[in-house]
């Protein structure tokens, strides 16, 4: 084979695989045209809303909850962590919304226990300095992450009354992600 035969034939070869790269990225990453993917990236899925799972969490006396007992309002639903700077910045933002909308929205924040780096002593800790005052579910078992598929935190999902997931943020919300997610379960 002479050389530029091979030169050709290599670079198509390297073609087929960085094409082929990107559409593995795009489906796998990036999480293709499934919805709630799609929102994660910022799109609405409109039609194609996906049901919001159900969980069970406890409060800190141990109480069990499960998502479904806080579908009388729109749901705020925030998955967390002591350790994770980014899940501290964004308190503030759910501290207001728990002040000011209280009687409009319902605000899940669950954090996720591992018992070494994170347990319940340190989330207390972490949600009552600075006059935060948020409620906090803890899942011990990994079954609300597992559900919403959590890899990496802060996650923010926002669910409508009919149960759907509406809008879905990874990393910390500011003002505005947060008025967006907010916008899209409010009737």
């Amino acid at each position: 084979m002479n050389k530029r035969l091979k030169t050709l034939l290599g670079l198509v070869i390297f073609g087929v695989v960085f094409v082929g790269a990107i559409f593995l990225y795009n489906q796998l990453i990036i999480g293709g045209s499934d919805p709630v993917n799609l929102a994660r990236r910022g799109f609405e899925p409109g039609a194609a809303m996906m049901p919001a799972p159900d969980f069970t969490v406890q409060d800190i006396n141990g109480v069990k909850f499960q998502l479904s007992d806080f579908k009388d309002k729109p749901i705020v639903l925030n998955f967390w962590a002591s350790w994770c700077p980014r899940c501290i910045e964004e308190m503030p933002y759910f501290q207001d919304l728990q002040w000011n909308m209280i009687d409009e929205i319902n605000l899940v924040k669950v954090n996720l226990l591992c018992g070494e780096r994170e347990t319940i002593a340190s989330a207390m800790r972490a949600i009552t300095q600075d006059d935060i005052t948020l409620r906090t579910f803890f899942d011990e078992t990994g079954e609300a992450a597992d559900a919403y598929q959590v890899t990496a935190i802060p996650v923010t999902v926002f669910i409508n009354t009919d149960g759907y997931i509406r809008y879905r943020i990874h990393g910390p919300v500011d003002e505005d992600s947060l008025q967006r997610g907010l916008d899209m379960i409010r009737g």
